[in-house]
This record gives structure tokens, sequence and C-alpha cells, in this order.
């Protein structure tokens, strides 16, 4: 039995059957006494004289900044389900079928308008002005849309608009509206806006809330 370290990944088993570990892959037996009890990401090889020699601390911190330049960067080869902390904006994404690392925290918008509407523009919050929109600070994909009333036409219709193109058209059932599953992309910059179809029915109250999740390339 031996304990051996790896002389390219620097893999540490302690105890082995020799005969399995050839020496030109291998250190068998090295000194390790000058890296006892330290982290083996500072470890270094001393190949001719067969033992584990511990980092200087400029090699240590060298060390430390590849690390997280590694950590920094979105994986390359991403499956589903992983997630990427973006240090960069502080944000914890996930990759999804759709092949899109999308925030796992989601966010939602809420259109809305006090009392009776047939046609014109949602509020965002409660800004006096009607015909305002949501400034989207970061490329997003919207992922569910729901709607409803207080009273009014049960089958009213409405549109969501990212700057002037109309990106989901969708109508009341029963006063309201839900829709979720969507993967609608929208890109930094872009206002997002609801209108209310234009015609002679009014709805009350009405409210959109739009959910979306912050989307990356890295």
């Amino acid at each position: 039995m031996a304990a051996v370290v790896n002389k390219t990944t620097l893999e540490f088993l302690p105890a082995v059957n020799t005969p399995d570990y050839p020496s030109s892959l291998w250190l068998i037996n090295p000194d390790m006494s000058a890296v006892a009890n330290e982290p083996q990401k500072y470890w270094k090889l001393d190949i001719p004289n067969n033992a584990v020699l511990l980092q200087t601390l400029a090699e240590q911190a060298a060390t430390d900044a590849a690390l997280a330049a590694a950590a920094a960067a979105i994986p390359s080869t991403p499956n589903f389900g992983d997630t990427w902390f973006n240090q960069s904006d502080g944000v914890q994404y996930q990759y999804n079928t759709s092949g899109k690392w999308k925030a796992v925290t989601k966010s939602i918008i809420i259109f809305s308008r006090a009392g009776d509407i047939a046609d014109g523009n949602l509020a965002v919050g409660n800004v006096v002005n009607g015909a305002s929109g949501f400034y989207v600070a970061k490329d997003a994909t919207i992922e569910a849309v729901c709607a409803n009333i207080s009273a009014g036409s049960q089958t009213k219709g409405f549109s969501l608009f990212a700057d002037d193109v109309d990106i989901l058209d969708f109508n009341l059932s029963s006063g309201g509206y839900v829709q979720s599953g969507l993967e609608i992309d929208v890109n930094a910059g872009a206002i997002l806006s609801i209108t209310v179809d234009g015609d002679e029915n009014i709805v009350t109250n009405p409210i959109v809330n739009v959910e979306f999740a912050w989307r990356t390339t890295g």
C-alpha cells in the first residue's frame, strides 16, 4: 500500500495498491510534510525530489485569482438545471430547456388603471400618465401574464407591446386571464406597455401582471 499524488491533477489518494498506479503518472509515497494541513489548491509538485511543496504567497494569490475568474465565467457547456451566480450583476441564473440562462428569482410588473376604461394604455404603478411603460433595464424573458377586472366586459381584449411591437394579444375569459409557460424575449432598453382594445366595451379597474426573468448570455 502507498500514498500517491497524481502528477497532473494533484489528486491525493492516501492508501492504494501501488502496482495499480504507475510512477509515470503518480508520485509514490511523496514527502508531504510541507503541505500538512494546507489547502490542496496551494500544492505544487517537486517531481525530482518526490515531494509536494507549498506554493509561495505570490503563487497562492495567482491561484486564487484564476479560481475566481473561473467561478465568474458562465459555464461553456451547461446542462438543463445548472445554476450560475453572475458576480457582475449579483443575480443567480439557471439554464432551462430553451437554452437560456434565466434568473431564478422572478420579477413582476403591475399594469393597472383605476375606474372605467374602454381603450387606451394601462399605467405602471401609481403614475398619473396612463400611456407610460416599464423600462427593461436588462435582457429579460416574459414567462407569464395574468389579468382581472372588477366589473365590465368579461371578454375584453388586451395587447402587450415591447416598444411599438405587439408581442402578445389576449382576451379575458369570465373577467380573468392566466397564461404561464411563455418564452417571450425582450431586450434591454425596451419599453413594455399594455393597451386595452379600442372598442365600446368598458372594463373597470383592470389589472395585468406580467412575470419575467432577467436573462443573460454571460
